[in-house]
């Protein structure tokens, strides 16, 4: 599928808009994601090298947070009427 500079435009600007606020986020500059937002930049994070994990999911794997680890931002899914932390590791 052929791709026109305008589309490769936008999906570059997203993936530095998604690596910007990761970075910020890493600096404790936590982002905040609403539903569609955490649909969309889930993967594309993934696709850049960055595995972002509630601490729910990050039990569920059987993982365990450093002592101290900070949250990187906030993700709401639209499942419950809650947010939901999400750390990088």
């Amino acid at each position: 599928m052929p791709t026109t500079p305008a589309s490769l435009k936008k999906r570059l600007e997203t993936r530095i808009r998604v690596l910007t606020m990761l970075t910020e986020g890493l600096s404790g500059r936590q982002f905040s994601w609403g539903a569609g937002e955490s649909s969309n930049y889930f993967p594309i994070a993934r696709e850049l090298g960055c595995t972002l994990m509630t601490k729910t999911a990050i039990k569920r794997a059987g993982l365990v947070l450093k002592r101290g680890a900070k949250p990187v931002g906030r993700a709401y899914y639209g499942v419950r009427r809650s947010r939901n932390t999400v750390t990088s590791s």
